[in-house]
Protein backbone atom coordinates (compact mmCIF):
# COMPACT_ATOMS: atom_id res chain seq x y z
CA UNK A 1 0.00 0.00 0.00
CA UNK A 2 1.25 3.39 -0.94
CA UNK A 3 1.13 6.50 1.64
CA UNK A 4 -1.35 9.71 1.50
CA UNK A 5 -0.12 11.83 -1.54
CA UNK A 6 1.00 8.83 -3.55
CA UNK A 7 -0.68 6.19 -5.91
CA UNK A 8 0.49 2.51 -7.10
CA UNK A 9 2.23 2.78 -10.09
CA UNK A 10 0.83 0.69 -13.44
CA UNK A 11 2.00 -2.42 -12.62
CA UNK A 12 1.93 -1.83 -8.67
CA UNK A 13 4.92 -2.79 -7.97
CA UNK A 14 5.87 1.13 -6.59
CA UNK A 15 4.61 4.09 -5.87
CA UNK A 16 4.16 7.59 -7.40
CA UNK A 17 3.90 10.67 -6.11
CA UNK A 18 1.00 12.95 -6.86
CA UNK A 19 2.02 15.61 -8.98
CA UNK A 20 0.24 19.22 -9.92
CA UNK A 21 -3.55 19.59 -8.66
CA UNK A 22 -4.08 15.99 -7.90
CA UNK A 23 -4.09 14.05 -4.38
CA UNK A 24 -4.22 11.10 -2.62
CA UNK A 25 -6.08 11.30 0.85
CA UNK A 26 -5.08 7.20 1.49
CA UNK A 27 -2.61 6.20 -1.10
CA UNK A 28 -5.00 4.59 -3.85
CA UNK A 29 -5.11 7.17 -6.24
CA UNK A 30 -4.56 10.41 -7.19
CA UNK A 31 -7.53 12.32 -7.64
CA UNK A 32 -8.15 15.68 -9.39
CA UNK A 33 -8.60 18.97 -7.06
CA UNK A 34 -11.42 21.02 -8.93
CA UNK A 35 -10.49 24.60 -8.74
CA UNK A 36 -10.76 26.78 -7.31
CA UNK A 37 -10.21 24.55 -4.08
CA UNK A 38 -6.14 24.20 -3.03
CA UNK A 39 -4.40 20.68 -2.49
CA UNK A 40 -3.48 20.31 1.33
CA UNK A 41 0.37 19.87 0.74
CA UNK A 42 1.87 17.61 4.09
CA UNK A 43 5.47 19.02 5.55
CA UNK A 44 6.90 16.23 3.91
CA UNK A 45 5.72 17.63 0.41
CA UNK A 46 3.29 14.60 -0.21
CA UNK A 47 -0.55 16.04 -1.86
CA UNK A 48 -2.77 14.77 0.96
CA UNK A 49 -6.03 16.39 0.33
CA UNK A 50 -8.04 19.14 -0.87
CA UNK A 51 -9.83 21.88 0.39
CA UNK A 52 -11.79 25.25 -0.18
CA UNK A 53 -10.51 28.33 1.54
CA UNK A 54 -12.61 30.17 3.76
CA UNK A 55 -14.08 33.59 3.41
CA UNK A 56 -11.62 36.53 2.55
CA UNK A 57 -9.22 33.92 0.81
CA UNK A 58 -8.38 32.32 -2.66
CA UNK A 59 -6.14 30.04 -4.04
CA UNK A 60 -2.60 30.91 -4.86
CA UNK A 61 -1.62 30.19 -8.96
CA UNK A 62 0.43 26.61 -8.33
CA UNK A 63 -3.27 26.08 -5.98
CA UNK A 64 -1.20 24.90 -3.45
CA UNK A 65 -2.26 27.10 -0.39
CA UNK A 66 -4.82 29.66 0.48
CA UNK A 67 -4.05 33.52 0.40
CA UNK A 68 -5.90 36.64 1.07
CA UNK A 69 -8.03 38.52 -1.28
CA UNK A 70 -5.96 41.76 -2.30
CA UNK A 71 -6.78 45.14 -4.02
CA UNK A 72 -10.54 45.38 -4.99
CA UNK A 73 -11.38 41.70 -4.70
CA UNK A 74 -13.53 39.34 -2.19
CA UNK A 75 -14.14 36.05 -1.32
CA UNK A 76 -17.24 34.36 0.36
CA UNK A 77 -16.10 31.58 0.18
CA UNK A 78 -13.07 29.93 -1.84
CA UNK A 79 -12.36 32.24 -5.11
CA UNK A 80 -11.62 35.86 -4.92
CA UNK A 81 -13.49 37.99 -7.11
CA UNK A 82 -13.99 41.56 -8.00
CA UNK A 83 -15.99 43.85 -6.52
CA UNK A 84 -17.36 46.38 -8.54
CA UNK A 85 -17.57 50.00 -8.13
CA UNK A 86 -19.26 51.83 -6.22
CA UNK A 87 -19.34 48.84 -3.99
CA UNK A 88 -16.95 48.53 -0.98
CA UNK A 89 -15.09 45.78 0.52
CA UNK A 90 -15.67 44.44 4.32
CA UNK A 91 -12.26 44.82 6.26
CA UNK A 92 -12.09 40.90 6.10
CA UNK A 93 -12.05 40.72 2.49
CA UNK A 94 -15.85 38.23 2.78
CA UNK A 95 -18.31 40.71 1.59
CA UNK A 96 -18.68 43.47 -1.41
CA UNK A 97 -21.59 45.76 -0.50
CA UNK A 98 -22.96 48.98 -1.74
CA UNK A 99 -23.00 51.91 0.58
CA UNK A 100 -26.65 53.61 1.60
CA UNK A 101 -28.25 56.32 0.28
CA UNK A 102 -26.51 59.27 1.61
CA UNK A 103 -23.12 57.48 1.49
CA UNK A 104 -20.34 56.78 -0.97
CA UNK A 105 -16.99 54.69 -0.89
CA UNK A 106 -13.63 56.27 0.58
CA UNK A 107 -10.93 56.44 -1.71
CA UNK A 108 -9.99 52.81 -1.59
CA UNK A 109 -13.53 51.92 -1.44
CA UNK A 110 -12.74 49.95 2.28
CA UNK A 111 -15.73 51.82 4.30
CA UNK A 112 -18.43 53.95 3.62
CA UNK A 113 -18.30 57.39 4.02
CA UNK A 114 -21.32 60.67 4.35
CA UNK A 115 -21.53 62.79 1.83
CA UNK A 116 -20.53 66.26 2.27
CA UNK A 117 -21.47 70.14 1.28
CA UNK A 118 -24.50 70.07 -1.26
CA UNK A 119 -23.85 66.39 -2.37
CA UNK A 120 -26.07 63.50 -2.30
CA UNK A 121 -26.51 59.73 -2.57
CA UNK A 122 -29.34 58.01 -4.10
CA UNK A 123 -27.07 54.57 -5.35
CA UNK A 124 -23.81 55.17 -3.09
CA UNK A 125 -22.22 57.57 -5.05
CA UNK A 126 -22.57 61.16 -4.01
CA UNK A 127 -23.49 63.84 -7.00
CA UNK A 128 -23.68 67.34 -6.65
CA UNK A 129 -27.02 69.14 -6.19
CA UNK A 130 -28.29 72.20 -7.66
CA UNK A 131 -31.05 72.67 -5.86
CA UNK A 132 -31.65 71.63 -1.83
CA UNK A 133 -30.37 68.66 -0.18
CA UNK A 134 -31.85 66.73 2.38
CA UNK A 135 -29.92 66.65 5.79
CA UNK A 136 -28.89 62.89 5.36
CA UNK A 137 -28.03 63.89 1.89
CA UNK A 138 -30.29 61.10 0.20
CA UNK A 139 -32.31 63.80 -1.86
CA UNK A 140 -31.46 66.64 -3.70
CA UNK A 141 -35.15 68.67 -4.48
CA UNK A 142 -34.85 71.76 -7.26
CA UNK A 143 -36.02 74.64 -6.49
CA UNK A 144 -38.34 76.60 -8.56
CA UNK A 145 -38.32 78.24 -12.09
CA UNK A 146 -36.64 81.45 -11.27
CA UNK A 147 -35.17 80.04 -8.17
CA UNK A 148 -32.11 79.05 -6.79
CA UNK A 149 -30.45 77.58 -3.16
CA UNK A 150 -29.11 79.93 -1.01
CA UNK A 151 -25.72 79.74 0.30
CA UNK A 152 -25.83 76.97 2.61
CA UNK A 153 -28.68 74.99 0.22
CA UNK A 154 -30.93 74.85 2.98
CA UNK A 155 -33.76 77.26 1.01
CA UNK A 156 -34.61 78.30 -2.36
CA UNK A 157 -34.25 82.13 -3.36
CA UNK A 158 -35.18 84.62 -6.30
CA UNK A 159 -32.36 83.83 -8.57
CA UNK A 160 -30.75 87.04 -9.68
CA UNK A 161 -32.91 89.10 -12.47
CA UNK A 162 -35.72 87.86 -10.80
CA UNK A 163 -37.62 89.54 -8.02
CA UNK A 164 -40.44 88.19 -5.08
CA UNK A 165 -43.02 90.36 -4.93
CA UNK A 166 -44.78 90.51 -0.70
CA UNK A 167 -42.46 87.86 -0.16
CA UNK A 168 -44.61 85.10 -1.64
CA UNK A 169 -42.78 81.89 -3.60
CA UNK A 170 -42.82 82.72 -6.64
CA UNK A 171 -40.52 84.51 -8.33
CA UNK A 172 -40.83 86.93 -11.14
CA UNK A 173 -38.65 87.99 -14.21
CA UNK A 174 -37.67 91.51 -14.57
CA UNK A 175 -36.86 94.25 -12.19
CA UNK A 176 -39.47 95.14 -9.38
CA UNK A 177 -39.83 98.42 -8.31
CA UNK A 178 -42.11 99.86 -5.41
Amino acid sequence: ACLPGDEPNDDRTACTPCVGTTFSQFGARCLPCEAPAVVSVAETGARIGCDQCPAGQGPNEERTECVECVGQTYSTRGSCEDCPAPNVIRNDRTECVACLPGEEPNEDRTECVGCVGRTYSTVGSCQECDGLVDSQHRSCTPCATGQEPDDLGLNCRCSDGNFNASHKTQCYVGDWHT
